[in-house]
């Protein structure tokens, strides 16, 4: 076998392995998203940080209500004292600070389809429906606090979200939310609101 054979032969080798790896790239952050921890909060695009506001129609008073930032791998930072815990595939599964924290559950599609909040009390939240881009469509809250069913595996409540401004990225930056009981607590907490966020790319 002569040498322009053999330089042939890997050449087609490198070109294959190539090939193999971009469409491995192409499957792992298939619909837009960039790293495992960015498909956790459901984010496209190169996000830096992402500033999350509450508005109270009855307060009148506007607050934020989460912050995450990332650094320019698409890694979520987080505070010292909170301890990031990650399965075999990279996603994050639980966000432990002690004392509060958050735990997640994944689809087979590695959609975040539960989350568990820790403080002072225990709530889950059981996404039932997702828009066409995994955004939460309606949930279910387990586990409020003086809810007469707290621990047993019945709802308490039910979240009903629309979304009406989005970016050029296609991320959400504007959506309402409803609170309501279920058949099981038809006299929860009734609640409306909006939340906007602020998202900053790298």
């Amino acid at each position: 076998m002569n040498k322009t054979v053999i330089l042939s032969h890997w050449r087609f080798v490198i070109l294959f392995l190539c090939t193999i790896c971009v469409l491995m790239c192409l499957y792992a952050f298939k619909d837009g998203y960039n790293t495992h921890d960015l498909q956790t909060y459901n984010l496209r695009g190169n996000v830096k940080s992402v500033e999350a506001y509450v508005y109270d129609p009855i307060s009148e008073n506007k607050y934020c209500s989460e912050y995450l930032e990332f650094d320019r791998e698409g890694k979520l930072i987080v505070n010292s004292g909170i301890t990031i815990k990650r399965n075999s595939e990279g996603y994050i599964i639980m966000l432990d600070g002690g004392f509060d924290g958050k735990e997640y559950e994944y689809d087979g599609n590695w959609t975040v389809k539960s989350i568990r909040t820790w403080s002072t009390s225990t709530r889950t939240e059981r996404i039932i429906k997702f828009d066409k881009n995994n955004n939460p469509l309606e949930s279910e809250l387990y586990g409020e606090p003086d809810f007469e069913l707290e621990g047993k595996d019945t709802p308490s409540d039910k979240l009903e979200y629309r979304y009406y401004e989005t970016d050029s990225h296609g991320n959400w930056i504007a959506r309402y939310i409803k609170k309501s009981g279920t058949p099981s607590n038809p006299y929860g907490e009734n609640m409306e609101w909006t939340e906007e966020r602020i998202i900053e790319y790298y």
